[in-house]
């Protein structure tokens, strides 16, 4: 899988896990925020019906519920309880790879050279396989599971990120 050595890695060092945990999502709340996307987990939204001041709470609580939806899928379908807190640093590192749309997004802007659509399609599809496989490393290492059933609650994440990202664009 990928990320399976970093992510055990990770896991072994928890004094080197938990500052880069916080460096991670607040680079990707900050970087959020300056390119003016509305994160949906790991899907990015240019314009909703919201304040722009609230991106950065949209990241961070996609972060959370990202965490809330992995242990949920992987207790109610395997009875794993234990990984709670591992998971926590794991899923801050699994959201990394999607930060590449609003960096890529902000750079561009500030170059004065705006990304064409199809760009950014591509940049988000990169970042979320990524994201997913390292979310799917994390969830693995985390509860013990194999990575087929860990990928399970990975693609969890990812339809609910689709079902949100579609309601809140029909609103």
């Amino acid at each position: 899988l990928i990320g399976w050595r970093f992510i055990s890695h990770l896991y072994g060092r928890t004094r080197l896990a938990i500052p880069s945990a916080a460096i991670i999502l607040l680079y990707g709340a900050w970087v959020t925020y300056l390119s003016g996307l509305y994160p949906i987990l790991f899907i990015y939204l240019e314009r909703l019906p919201l304040p722009q001041f609230y991106i950065p709470i949209m990241f961070i609580s996609g972060y959370l519920l990202l965490n809330a939806l992995a242990n949920f899928t992987s207790y109610v379908a395997y009875r794993t309880k234990e990984g709670a807190k591992h998971l926590l640093l794991g899923s801050a590192v699994s959201i990394l790879p999607s930060v590449i749309l609003p960096t890529a997004y902000f750079v561009a802007k500030a170059l004065q050279s705006p990304l064409t659509s199809l760009q950014a399609q591509v940049l988000m599809l990169i970042g979320i396989g990524y994201s997913l496989c390292l979310l799917t490393s994390s969830i693995s290492l985390s509860k013990g599971l194999a990575a087929e059933k860990a990928a399970l609650s990975a693609l969890v994440t990812l339809y609910a990120s689709l079902g949100l990202a579609f309601i809140l664009t029909t609103l």
